[in-house]
Order: C-alpha cells, then sequence, then structure tokens
C-alpha cells in the first residue's frame, strides 16, 4: 500500500523525463537488491523459512524482511517499468522475432524453476550465509522479471499457446479476484493452521490436497469480501463519476450556446 501511495510520483515522472526515470528506476532496483542481501547478510536469514529454524529466526525474517515495503521495492519498480512499455505497445507494437519469443518464454520458465526448487538445497544443506543472502536478494525481483517477460509477450501477441491459456475465460473470472485473494489469503491460512491439534507428516499428496483447499477456502473468502465490499465501492465510485462528467458536459454545452448568441429564427 505505501508503494502503491507514491506511485503518481513515478509516473509523472515517466511522462516529462521517460529516459531518466527508467534509468533512475533500474538504479533503484539494484539498490534495492543490494539492500535485501545486506539484510541477508548481517541478519543471517534463511532464504527459505521452512524445516528446522527456530522461532526467534523466523521472527527476524518475518520482520525484517518479509513484511517491510521496502524489501518489495524491486519487483514493485519492475511491474512499473513493465507497465510504462504496455502503455508504449498501445502506440507502437513491438515487432519481436520468433527466437527471441521463444528465448524470454524457455528463460522464464527456467528462472520460475529455479525459484521454487532452488529454495530446496537451502533448506536441506548446512546453512551457507552468502548463498541465502543471495536468494534473499534475488528470488522477488527474478521473479517479477520473469512474469514480466511473459505478460509483455503475451500483451504484443506472441507467445502462442502460453497466451491462449492465459486468455482463457475462466482467468477472466478468477482476475476481478486477484487482489482480494492477496489481501485475505494470509488471514485464511492463518485460521486455518492455528484450528490443528496434531502433528502433521509432510507427504507430496497431503501438500497438494493442503494447498488446493486452502485456495478454494481463499477463494470462497474472496468472493464473499469482493460482493460486499469491492464491487459495490467500484459502482459508487462510477456513479459519482458520472454524475460530475454530466454537469460537466452540461456546462460546457451550456457555454457554448451562450457564446454562440440568440438564435435569428
Amino acid at each position: 500500500m505505501q508503494l502503491f501511495v507514491i506511485s503518481p510520483i513515478f509516473l509523472l515522472a515517466l511522462s516529462r523525463w521517460p529516459k531518466r526515470t527508467l534509468y533512475g528506476i533500474v538504479a533503484l532496483i539494484v539498490c534495492n537488491i543490494v539492500g535485501c542481501f545486506l539484510l541477508g547478510w548481517f541478519f543471517e536469514l534463511n532464504g527459505i523459512m521452512q524445516g528446522n529454524v527456530d522461532f526467534e529466526k523466523q521472527m527476524v525474517f518475518v520482520w525484517q524482511y518479509y513484511f517491510p515495503a521496502y524489501t518489495r521495492a524491486a519487483p514493485w519498480l519492475i511491474g512499473i517499468i513493465l507497465g510504462y512499455y504496455l502503455y508504449l505497445s498501445k502506440k507502437k507494437r513491438y515487432e519481436l522475432s520468433t527466437k527471441i519469443v521463444a528465448i524470454l518464454c524457455i528463460l522464464s520458465l527456467m528462472v520460475m524453476c529455479a525459484i521454487v526448487f532452488g529454495g530446496h538445497n537451502l533448506i536441506t544443506s548446512e546453512y551457507r550465509r552468502v548463498l541465502n543472502a543471495i536468494y534473499i536478494a534475488l528470488v522477488r525481483p527474478a521473479w517479477a522479471l520473469a512474469v514480466a517477460a511473459v505478460i509483455f509477450t503475451c500483451a504484443n501477441g506472441y507467445a502462442g499457446p502460453v497466451n491462449w491459456f492465459l486468455s482463457l475465460p475462466i482467468f477472466e473470472v478468477l482476475s476481478r479476484f486477484t487482489y482480494t485473494l492477496y489481501v485475505v489469503h494470509y488471514i485464511v491460512i492463518f485460521v486455518l493452521t492455528s484450528q490443528m491439534r496434531t502433528t502433521v507428516l509432510f507427504r507430496n499428496l497431503e501438500a497438494m490436497h493442503q494447498f488446493w483447499g486452502d485456495f478454494a477456502f481463499t477463494l470462497f473468502v474472496a468472493t464473499l469480501v469482493t460482493l460486499a465490499f469491492e464491487l459495490p465501492a467500484i459502482e459508487i465510485e462510477k456513479i459519482i463519476f458520472a454524475k460530475k462528467r454530466t454537469e460537466s458536459t452540461m456546462t460546457l454545452e451550456g457555454s457554448k450556446v451562450t457564446e454562440a448568441g440568440p438564435s435569428r429564427y
């Protein structure tokens, strides 16, 4: 939310000084990556807060890295750059060769797999300070870059089957609940986890069952929250702005009639 509040600063700067602002955003991304590395190094954080990690270290991870808004600035800034180029692509379509599109898709898939599966070694092996700090510094911006590459290629009409799959109607429906899902998912998981009274043994099938169960329950809660709060607020906003547009249009038409003077007939 804090980053969203300051977004007009970057948008105004991009509209007036696009090149300088882009260079500045890239510099901020690099600084953020370095800052996250230093956080992981000095606080000796684990890249993955699962496995045999004591409660005290988990709290340090949560309060020093997971919750602060500034540690999430890099992916947010990458999103601003992506949004800017998507805006430009509406005026001028970017021509990408088949090789470039294929390379972008393959690299994106490789980066995503490396992020998901690469953290397993951090859990099972002996703690290595440098590797964990590097993982903490790069995991978020790398994931954001991979997703941004997929979005950019799809938005410009490339990435064939990937674009077809992501353009299915079901995702259009789910896209209405994405922000609410993000807002309520932590609360839902916290409540469900607090209800456990016995030790849970990890199994692949159990993990899949828990994930889809949590997702379905979170989607249900997100639907209720969206219908109760978000959609009514959007409709009220439309009504208010529609009235303002109507009033401004009537005022403009009245001024034109006044300037034209009385009719000859």
